[in-house]
């Protein structure tokens, strides 16, 4: 009995060394492709970090390349795979909740120029959707000489954006896509952000909001020395946003980021009768003025050249504040593009997304919440392609597939099961 169980084991331990090494053979014969091991993630046979050299320009390779940093969590070559399309940087392996609803491998692909995903020449002249998704083609063409089942896409926000294009360039490349929470702005900023600030939640709710904001701004010159002693202790920069528009950016800034993240009851914003250091520490809990700071900034700089040349953003209303601002007349987050490049916004690549998603892109999944600002743009469906939109009532930003409620859940697991052809489920215990 001792001598079957031995063999049994070395049969296991022998079967694991194979499939590692038929994978790490894989790895090696990819060109253009390093790789190393790294620690395994829990539930996988093998974890990798691995760098592909992709041409700057996918149609005229000739023009430079840029190492693009990925995450590759193994289990099994006749498992489906979740291809991650991160919107920005990719600074560490970690379990997506996809991957981990469909039991699936897993790859995490950092965005171009992001992270340390970035040219030598940080010019932005590459820096588009269409690259992105060409990026992304490289790779899954690569990975489907390997793994033998279904592809998924699937990114958060901007991230889901970039699922959502690759559909776009690439409509039958994957198998299943699911953006979560992902806006498709129409105009370079997107005015129906602030029709939906002017709607979301209880009214009280949003006249509280601008009441703490005009509140805020007439305690400037209380708050102003307390900020500035919190940016000095973090010894923090402000060259690309001044240090007091970055303080009024903050204020304008609070209702899309209090509806975004889901921030507690309106009970709780402060209102005049709160002392000073109550209304710093409640901006600096929803905001954080050192999100505006250069150090924060920098590393997603690229975001805004891309936002501003072709997936949109938005601007402030400041028809109710302009009273108190004193340094901010032109309300716009088109002052975060560095203003050494010169924009070339393309008006028709959005409306051309939604017109293809609504009628075209079959096989995709959409999650919102309700009460996100970005859900303001959110992908309509029509009923003209099999595709399905899950609406999480009271949502916000971090609306995921296990925070949704049993009826919403099974929903998207059936219908994950019908697309995938094999039996999904979602509920506690996935993470």
């Amino acid at each position: 009995m001792k001598r079957a169980f031995i063999l049994v084991f070395l049969f296991l331990q022998v079967g694991f060394l194979f499939a590692s090494t038929s994978l790490e053979t894989f790895l090696s014969s990819l060109p253009a492709v390093t790789y190393e091991k790294i620690e395994t993630m829990k539930g996988f046979e093998s974890s990798y970090k691995i760098y592909i050299d992709q041409p700057l320009d996918h149609d005229n390779p000739g023009r430079g390349t840029f190492a693009q940093k990925m995450y590759l969590n193994h289990k099994s070559q006749d498992e489906d795979i979740v291809v991650v399309t991160e919107g920005y940087l990719a600074p560490r392996n970690y379990l997506y909740e996809l991957t981990a609803i469909t039991e699936s491998n897993q790859l995490v692909v950092e965005h171009r120029y992001f992270g340390e995903s970035q040219p030598e020449k940080h010019n932005w002249e590459y820096l588009d959707t269409k690259q992105a998704a060409h990026d992304h083609l490289r790779i899954i063409n690569l990975f489907r000489d390997y793994y033998t089942r279904k592809f998924i896409a699937s990114g958060i926000s901007k991230g889901g954006q970039t699922t959502l294009f690759l559909k776009y360039y690439y409509p039958d490349l994957v198998d299943v896509s699911v953006p979560y929470v992902a806006p498709i702005n129409l105009m370079q900023e997107e005015p129906r952000i602030h029709l939906f600030l002017e709607m979301v939640g209880e009214r009280e709710c949003r006249t509280k909001i601008k009441e703490f904001q005009r509140l805020a701004l007439s305690r400037r010159d209380s708050l102003l020395p307390m900020l500035k002693e919190f940016v000095e202790e973090k010894d923090l920069t402000y060259e690309i946003l001044e240090f007091e528009k970055a303080f009024e950016y903050q204020v304008l800034e609070y209702p899309f980021s209090f509806w975004q993240w889901g921030w507690k009851e309106y009970e709780d914003i402060p209102d005049e009768s709160a002392s000073n250091q109550e209304i710093f520490d409640h901006l600096q809990r929803v905001i954080g003025i050192d999100g505006y700071s250069d150090e924060d900034l920098l590393p997603i700089i690229s975001f805004y050249v891309q936002a501003y040349n072709e997936i949109g953003y938005y601007n402030y209303d400041i028809s109710y504040l302009k009273d108190l601002l004193k340094v901010t007349t032109n309300a716009t987050n088109e002052i975060l593009v560095p203003k050494t490049y010169v924009l070339n916004y393309d008006p028709e690549l959005m409306p051309k997304m939604v017109y293809f998603l609504e009628r075209e892109a079959d096989n995709v999944l959409y999650l919102y919440g309700e009460y996100d600002t970005w859900s303001a743009s959110q992908v309509p469906v029509t009923g003209l392609t099999n595709s399905v939109k899950i609406i999480k009532p009271e949502g916000h930003h971090t609306t995921r597939f296990l925070n949704l409620n049993e009826k919403e859940q099974k929903i998207a697991a059936e219908t994950l099961s019908r697309w995938l052809e094999r039996e999904i489920k979602i509920g506690k215990g996935k993470l």
